[in-house]
């Protein structure tokens, strides 16, 4: 190449380097304080992240986050906020939904104990009053077993007092299961194995229904 071309070709390179020279120590600048307002805000928003995340405990709710910051921040923060208040949201009703069901428990618990108190209180009013009527019945019965034994009856008479004997027998074995029952609801039955007839139930049975 002739000097006079290479001479002007240096000078173009050297105009281009101090061109690029002047633009890189423009755009760096601006690459920093952009870099800086931008790595910033997601550094403390990442920072306030992980402190919510720490916070976050069953039945507690968690504060939100303050919008504030670019455009594009805000919406980040914003949508974030979002979720916490549906995270919370969620919490609240849990927790009255667990309060609801402990009292329910409690109240069926209050329940259960008062129906067992009342089922004792039943069978000992019913084993008392068994008790109570049996001494009588057994009275009754002595007496028309002894009335029995006089040979001077009328037909007509003995039938009553016959009638009345097997009524004062019938129920005295009614008072007899009631106790019965009583026993099997206290847990105090004892259960005996032995071979029986039922002829005599039978006969008793028909007997008892004659009586009516």
């Amino acid at each position: 190449f002739p000097s006079h071309d290479i001479h002007l070709l240096l000078r173009i390179q050297e105009r281009m380097a101090f061109i690029t020279l002047v633009m890189i120590s423009i755009i760096a600048p601006l690459l920093w304080l952009f870099s800086g307002r931008l790595v910033s805000p997601l550094a403390k928003l990442s920072q306030s992240m992980r402190e919510r995340a720490n916070q976050m405990q069953p039945h507690e709710s968690v504060p939100v986050l303050s919008e504030t910051g670019s455009t594009e921040i805000r919406t980040v923060i914003h949508a974030i906020n979002d979720f916490l208040n549906a995270r919370n949201l969620a919490e609240a009703e849990l927790l009255v939904s667990e309060q609801k069901r402990a009292e329910i428990l409690k109240n069926l618990e209050e329940a259960k104990v008062s129906a067992e108190r009342a089922n004792q209180a039943k069978s000992e009013f019913l084993a008392n009053m068994s008790h109570e009527l049996r001494t009588p019945m057994n009275g009754i019965l002595g007496m028309t077993e002894l009335a029995l034994m006089d040979e001077r009856l009328e037909h007509e008479t003995r039938s009553f007092i016959e009638t009345a004997h097997d009524s004062s027998a019938n129920l005295l074995t009614i008072l007899n299961d009631i106790l019965e029952m009583s026993k099997i609801e206290s847990g105090k039955t004892q259960i005996q194995l032995m071979p029986f007839s039922l002829l005599p139930y039978r006969d008793w049975e028909t007997d008892r229904k004659s009586t009516r």
